[in-house]
């Protein structure tokens, strides 16, 4: 190996050696705090060689020290350019454009690619070429030129092959099977996403490549709405990050895939505390996945009913770069702004989508805010796409969602005998799939075709079904609705939180009525006390309480403890 960066000590530390062996195997071992510690003592002590800056940089990255992962590959860069070794100066040239497109610099990205590319030029055959290669599938899939990524997928894949490099060749066969997925060749990608995901799992590829394949993957089941490979392969990712414990864009990662999960089986308080683990852990490293835990936090409040939190957090989605459409136009529908709703899901339609599956994220909401506003004939439309859409992709949640879609549109049409039929069909498997709120949701539908048949009695049983699970869940918006229904026939239900508190105030009036205090609270809900006065508040003014020791008196006259 060649040292390629030089410490000026007065002195060699005499320990250097030790630490710089212990780095090793810590390295060795996943372990990469110690190694970080101990190789940076090593390097304090004495040059070191490039194999273990390459080590330290790795060590950084995992760890969150960006900045000095970037340090230690502009050393690498430069030492390797100033003594001629060009493949191995764009490999770290190559390793800052990943480290910056994480981050969200899509600049400086940009320019160390350029650099990479440009330095590789007239070494087209080699497994540095290879990496470039799917640097560039990674950037031209997501800026939707599907075609010019499975093309640069395939030369990096064969490079790899060629040259026996693990890493390269799983790497170029997971990009070129999510192209061919998104290119609408689904059984042809999945196969070989399955082949990349089993060499994962089985240990082949180094962390960071594994880490790329499993986020990878399970970003694409979502996108899809696989949610039987998306449980499966989360599941594989978290065994594997129980791996690497010690690595914090690891454990954000499978904290975000985890939430994801979680909130689909109902678990949405779970759910909440996975997502903020993921945008602590994530911020800085990972800009994407921060964004899109964000997101996933803004669209638990939507469906809790807290419209204030909600907004923030949407906007903090905006402030990191990710999307908010559908889920703040379904917000600007529950805040009784029609109008907004339809303005906002109307203009995100209106942008070119990467692809069939980002287009299709839209439409259930296209159908529901266009059935409120009165809108038949664009809900139609949009309803028809998605099952176009889901008969294309063949996931079974995407043809429940065509099928709720479809069945909305069809009661507003009067079609009472096709919207039943269509609502039993996305009940059936929203049930198989065990996904409680989208069931509750065809349930609901369900209890509305009935009473517009004449069929009260099956009506009320299947919108206090609904209820059970709205009220389990805490969605108070969707509860709200049932309500009303049952209102209008007598049968209210008992299952309304009292005066319309929110799900995590009716949890902090819980804990506060068993006796602990704001801090005790705020470390059970995994929140500031700050926050946990706020609810606290709110619950007072809601209830007309002045007290704990009232607010205790209420939550027991009202069967919340």
């Amino acid at each position: 190996m060649v040292a390629v960066r030089k410490v000026t000590v007065s002195h060699m530390d005499p320990n250097g050696a030790d630490e710089l062996a212990r780095g090793r195997d810590a390295f060795r071992r996943g372990a990469w705090e110690e190694a970080f510690a101990a190789l940076s003592g090593a390097a304090e002590g004495d040059e070191l060689e490039a194999g273990d800056l390459d080590r330290l940089a790795e060590c950084a990255h995992y760890t969150g020290r960006t900045d000095r992962c970037a340090e230690i590959l502009y050393g690498l860069h430069s030492g390797h350019l100033s003594a001629g070794r060009v493949q191995v100066a764009a490999m770290a040239a190559y390793r800052l454009h990943m480290l910056f497109a994480l981050k969200g610099e899509q600049t400086l990205a940009a320019g160390w690619l350029g650099r990479a590319t440009r330095a590789l030029a007239d070494i087209p055959d080699c497994v540095e070429s290879g990496y470039v290669r799917i640097a560039e599938a990674e950037t031209t899939y997501w800026c939707g030129r599907t075609a010019e990524s499975l093309a640069a997928a395939r030369l990096g894949r064969a490079l790899g092959e060629r040259h026996a490099d693990p890493d390269l060749t799983v790497v170029g066969l997971h990009l070129e099977g999510r192209a061919l997925v998104r290119l609408d060749d689904v059984p042809a990608g999945l196969r070989l996403l399955d082949e990349a995901m089993a060499a994962a799992a089985a240990g082949e590829l180094s962390p960071f490549y594994a880490l790329w394949v499993y986020c990878s993957s399970v970003i694409a089941c979502h996108a899809r709405a696989d949610i039987r490979r998306a449980s499966e392969w989360t599941a594989a990712f978290e065994r594997w990050a129980r791996s690497h414990p010690a690595a914090r864009m690891f454990s954000g990662s499978c904290h975000l895939h985890r939430a994801e999960i979680k909130q689909l089986r109902g678990a949405w308080t779970e759910a909440e505390h996975e997502n903020r683990q993921a945008v602590e852990l994530l911020h800085g490293l990972v800009v994407m996945d921060a964004a899109q835990a964000r997101y996933h936090l803004a669209e638990l409040h939507r469906l809790r009913g807290d419209h204030e939190a909600a907004e923030a957090a949407f906007a903090e989605v905006v402030q990191f770069g990710g999307d908010v459409q559908p889920g703040l136009s379904l917000l600007r529908l529950a805040q009784g702004r029609p109008d907004a709703a339809a303005a906002g899901i109307r203009r995100a339609l209106a942008e070119p989508a990467r692809d069939a599956t980002a287009r299709a994220r839209l439409l259930p909401a296209t159908v529901e805010i266009m059935l409120a506003t009165g809108d038949g004939a664009t809900a139609r439309v949009a309803a028809d796409e998605l099952a176009a859409t889901a008969a294309t992709i063949g996931t079974p949640a995407m043809r429940a969602l065509a099928a709720f879609a479809d069945g909305a549109v069809r009661l507003t049409d009067g079609d009472t005998t096709g919207a039943l039929a269509s609502l039993r069909l996305a009940d059936g498997i929203w049930r198989e799939l065990d996904v409680p709120y989208e069931r509750a949701r065809a349930r609901h539908l369900i209890g509305m075709v009935c009473r517009a048949a004449g069929d009260e009695d099956t009506a009320a049983l299947d919108l206090a079904a609904a209820t059970r699970v709205f009220a389990e869940l805490g969605a108070l918006t969707d509860l709200a609705a049932v309500e009303r229904l049952l209102s209008r026939s007598g049968n209210r239900s008992a299952a309304r939180p009292p005066d319309r508190l929110t799900v995590r105030e009716i949890e902090v009036l819980r804990l506060v009525a068993a006796g602990k205090t704001n801090h005790a609270a705020a470390a059970d809900l995994h929140l500031s006390e700050k926050t946990v006065a706020r609810h606290l508040s709110n619950i007072f003014a809601k209830t007309g309480v002045g007290s704990r020791a009232a607010a205790t008196a209420y939550a027991f006259r009202n069967d919340l403890v």
